[in-house]
This record gives structure tokens, C-alpha cells and sequence, in this order.
């Protein structure tokens, strides 16, 4: 099946997570920014396709900030919430305080 998809980055809402952000796609960015407590800070609409076709640019980008950023755990993540829905998930982030965010690599990789 065919939705209208859209990659975000995102940033945590959570008091000390304000340098935490994550990569996704959804098809509600409204919805899924209350479910993994964050700001969606930039988005880009995919358009028509597949879940499959949509994970092709969203894994670039996790792929590309793997690379300079390191994970980050954040309240009530995956390893937090064992046996419940895992709405926030495992990917996310850390930006250093003198480095800069990823919106730059995640562009550039997924044109």
C-alpha cells in the first residue's frame, strides 16, 4: 500500500534533551511528534510510496549521522519501556555543545 510519507528531524521535548534529536518517517507528523515527545524541527514530504521506498531515504540519513553523532538515551526510550509500545524507539542522537546539528547531512544525503 501507497501513503503520503514524510522524513523528520526532530528534537526532544524532555527537559535535558534539548541537544537529542531523531530521524523518522510517518505519516502523521503531528501524531508522531506527541508520541515521541519531540519538535519536529524540519520535514520533508516523500510523497506517495511505500513503507519501504520511504525507509530508503530515512536510513541515509541515519546512516550519515551515525557517523558524527553518538546515540543518546533519552526518558521513557525503548530500554525504558520493555513491554509497552515503544513509541520514542532507538534512534536518537546526541549534538556536543560546540557542534553543529545534523540538518545540513541529513539535506544533503537525501536529495
Amino acid at each position: 500500500m501507497t501513503y503520503n510519507y514524510y522524513l523528520y528531524y526532530g528534537i526532544s521535548l524532555h527537559y535535558n534533551e534539548t541537544s537529542v534529536f531523531t530521524i523518522g518517517i510517518t505519516r502523521d507528523l503531528k501524531r508522531r511528534s506527541m508520541e515521541k515527545h519531540m519538535n519536529v524541527v524540519w520535514y520533508l514530504p516523500l510523497g506517495r510510496i511505500s513503507k519501504k521506498e520511504a525507509m530508503v531515504p530515512e536510513t541515509k540519513a541515519k546512516d550519515a549521522v551515525k557517523t558524527q553523532y553518538p546515540n543518546a538515551f533519552v526518558k521513557f526510550g525503548a530500554w525504558d519501556m520493555k513491554g509497552y509500545k515503544q513509541n520514542r524507539g532507538w534512534d536518537w542522537y546526541f549534538i556536543a555543545e560546540n557542534q553543529d546539528g545534523p540538518l545540513d547531512i541529513i539535506k544533503e544525503v537525501t536529495k
